[in-house]
């Protein structure tokens, strides 16, 4: 089953390749209040796309943020992946609910999520419904994966620092949450039979990525990550700008674009995007500050990405796990059944 983050304090931690961000909060609240801690420089060669490569030097950095006196009480962690390994999938199910509907989608992940899910940790998340194209209604479900290997460090990490995993997000996930959007899927052609041709555009923008979130209705539509190569990344988000008209909103209008995050230009990013996608762009109201968008976004996060315990896929139980129980009861079996063969003959030639 999806794991739920349990609410109260703990510490956010946002970890990239530049910036180590962390902030306290108290998760589950009604408000996206955050108290920043510190922003510290990442040790060089650390990270590379959320992956952790020297634990031991994140562990110095993080260290006073842990023993400071506001925080000492505080034993939880969530850490924000900022990382381009996230998958995503839609997928349509028959209408069904309960423990029905986990048995169809475990039943059937290899088709509805589109890499191999032993080797992710994948949450489940019921969309919209809606109706086929013969009359039967149908669920529609987001499905989250993040590479179990990826989320192995962290952990480590935590424990380094005397912590325990509150959970994990993403800031995709994260940023939704921040500007009011949902992710219940709409299909294109839902989309193309709507008369409101516009569409807000919302970047948020750190050291590493950009990431485009295209939002219709108060909906997310497409979310795309784009890495910061030099100024490349502006090409590259023109053509995502252009998949998305073709895709969802043809002949659509961006009524604005709205930019904050973590980068140290962010205005000259906001107004590079303006000009190469030709919107008009500027910078989202950030009562928190805009480096702190992200996590300000966690603070309402329910589900973890991280499932139970960062070692097993959880989404309605792990197929290796089940498979590793059921190959340890067959030998435990055969074990019981050589015990006993071996007792009974011993009283038969005793006898």
């Amino acid at each position: 089953m999806n794991r739920v983050i349990r609410p109260g304090r703990a510490l956010i931690v946002q970890i990239d390749r530049e910036k180590i961000h962390a902030a306290r909060a108290v998760l589950g609240a009604d408000t996206r209040d955050i108290h920043p801690l510190q922003v510290l420089d990442t040790p060089e060669g650390a990270v590379d796309d959320g992956r952790l490569l020297n634990i031991s030097a994140l562990e110095k950095m993080l260290l006073p943020v842990v023993n400071d006196p506001d925080v000492r009480g505080i034993r939880r962690v969530l850490f924000l992946l900022c990382t381009s390994k996230m998958v995503r999938s839609d997928a349509v199910v028959p209408m069904l609910t309960g423990r029905k509907l986990e048995r169809t989608v475990r039943d059937n992940l290899d088709v509805y999520f589109p890499a191999n899910a032993e080797d992710y940790s994948v949450i489940c998340e019921p969309g919209g419904v809606s109706e086929s194209r013969y009359g039967t209604r149908e669920r529609e479900l987001l499905l989250w994966g993040v590479p179990l290997d990826l989320l192995r460090p962290y952990h480590m990490l935590a424990r380094a620092l005397d912590l325990s995993v509150a959970g994990f997000e993403w800031p995709g996930r994260a940023f939704a949450g921040v500007i009011g959007a949902d992710f219940a899927a709409v299909r294109a052609a839902e989309a193309e039979a709507s008369a409101d041709q516009l569409y807000d555009l919302y970047c948020l923008a750190g050291s590493e990525h950009i990431l485009m979130t295209f939002v219709w209705k108060g909906i997310v539509q497409l979310q795309r990550l784009v890495a910061r190569e030099n100024g490349d990344e502006y090409g590259e988000m023109l053509l995502v700008q252009e998949y998305y008209h073709s895709r969802f909103r043809p002949g659509s209008v961006c009524r604005q674009g709205w930019i904050t995050g973590s980068a140290h230009d962010l205005s000259r990013v906001a107004e590079r995007i303006g000009r190469e996608l030709e919107i008009s762009t500027a910078l989202m109201p950030a009562p928190w500050g805009h480096e702190w968008t992200a996590c300000a976004g966690v603070v309402s996060a329910r589900l973890d990405l991280g499932g139970n315990t960062g070692q097993t896929s959880e989404l309605f139980g792990s197929g290796r796990r089940r498979r590793e129980i059921s190959a340890l009861a067959l030998g435990a079996a055969v074990l019981f059944g050589a015990v006993v063969f071996t007792a009974a003959s011993h009283i038969r030639w005793a006898s």
